[in-house]
């Protein structure tokens, strides 16, 4: 038999963490109401510090602060990517 591959087919579901937790925001978004999850679960997802823009006035501070994290750790991950051992053939 050949080595193991790692391809991931037949699987289902994300395949990083960062999959995971998008996956996990939009759930809590979609159905945080429906399942009465309590304040601090809510408070997890990012999309919960935006305003709703046609019923609430829109405010800068939590744009600005959520770019600024999303710059971040896409600096972060693009350190990781350049760090990998990958050869190309």
């Amino acid at each position: 038999m050949g080595s193991p591959s790692r391809c991931s087919a037949g699987r289902r579901g994300p395949r990083s963490p960062g999959g995971a937790a998008l996956v996990g925001c939009v759930v809590v978004g979609w159905l945080g109401g429906i399942l009465d999850i309590p304040e601090w679960l809510a408070d997890v997802s990012p999309f919960n510090h935006l305003p709703n823009a046609p019923l609430e006035p829109i405010t800068a501070a939590p744009l600005v602060i959520l770019s600024v994290v999303a710059v971040a750790l896409t600096a972060v991950g693009l350190v990781g990517f350049r760090r990998r051992d990958v050869t190309l053939p």
